[in-house]
């Protein structure tokens, strides 16, 4: 009996044993396949998405874009880098030209301060002469002086004809101080111009690709960094038109002011007040007279009734004293 319990729990452990083993062996081949099929699957997928690049066509078989002319464009906030489109990469700044220079650009500001007899006369000589060469006037303003208006002008000259208009405004009074100054924004306008035809040139590819794109999702995407380019380049623009109209006319600051007046002492100073004093009081009479002329009928009327009135008494006086003598006789 003992032998048989023995060989009965042996048969028993063995039997474990195999079940244990088959469990073990059941759970390496079910993770076996399990990865094998993740990693199927991943490769499946990859392959699905990256097809339209790699055989140059997207979902609906219409060529587009190759992967050299896409590759390196950053993904957008749309997701657009993350779609079967991408965005175009943006070309090289222009070449330097063979002689390896650029016409300079220079923008030209400065200030002009004119003392004159008549601030107001010669300001306006002044912005006819600008308006002539085909310049004009940012802004005029006057201000109350000692004795007459201070003028003070902006004027825009084209640059090209900035010195002729110069040499005629120091002519038109006595010049207290001028200063031109020359800024060279060369480099500024090449560079705006290359991100100008950069960006150009990435929104006719976008536009390209909206209009092969063969799905609602790639459409967005294409959309969505499209704006983006589009309000960069109108802001360039803008720029650049505001740079390019520095550069073509020059900014000058003009100020006009009557001459000072100087105060004489002694003898001659007091012949002066004098003299100023007799012309006021000439002038004063001359306003008085010309006041009173539009009174001069009125106050004729007026002279013409009261003589008839004193005329009238003493004859009525005479005629009622020969009365009472008349009646006393």
């Amino acid at each position: 009996m003992p032998s048989a319990g023995k060989r009965a729990e042996g048969k028993a452990s063995r039997a474990r044993t195999v079940k244990l083993r088959n469990v073990v062996v059941a759970a390496v081949v079910s993770a076996l396949l399990i990865g094998v099929g993740w990693v199927w699957s991943l490769n499946r997928d990859q392959g699905l998405s990256a097809s339209p690049r790699d055989e140059g066509v997207v979902s609906g078989g219409k060529p587009t874009q190759t992967e050299d002319a896409l590759r390196g464009a950053p993904a957008t906030k749309g997701g657009f880098g993350e779609s079967s489109v991408s965005v175009p990469e943006a070309p090289a700044p222009p070449r330097t030209p063979p002689d390896g220079t650029y016409k300079r650009d220079i923008i030209t500001t400065g200030s002009l301060q004119i003392v004159v007899a008549e601030p107001t006369r010669v300001a306006d000589r002044l912005v006819t002469a600008v308006t002539d060469a085909g310049g004009r006037v940012d802004s005029r303003s006057e201000r109350a002086g000692s004795s007459s208006p201070i003028i003070d002008l902006v004027l825009r000259i084209p640059a090209d004809k900035l010195d002729g208009v110069l040499a005629d405004a120091k002519k038109l009074g006595t010049v207290e101080s001028m200063s031109i100054g020359h800024t060279d924004v060369t480099s500024q306008r090449v560079d705006m111009d290359a991100r100008i035809e950069a960006l150009q040139t990435s929104v006719n590819r976008l536009l390209d690709l909206m209009r092969r794109a063969g799905s609602v999702a790639d459409l967005l995407a294409a959309e969505s960094s499209l704006t983006q380019r589009q309000a960069e380049l109108d802001s360039l623009r803008a720029q650049r038109t505001a740079l390019g109209d520095e550069i073509s006319y020059a900014t000058i600051s003009v100020n006009v002011s009557a001459q000072p007046t100087v105060t004489q002492h002694g003898f001659l100073g007091a012949l002066e007040h004098g003299w100023q004093s007799l012309t006021s009081a000439a002038r004063g009479a001359g306003m008085a007279v010309a006041f009173l002329i539009p009174w001069t009928p009125v106050l004729a009327v007026l002279a013409v009734i009261i003589v008839l009135v004193l005329r009238r008494r003493p004859f009525r006086r005479a005629s009622r004293a020969d009365q009472s003598a008349e009646t006393d006789s």
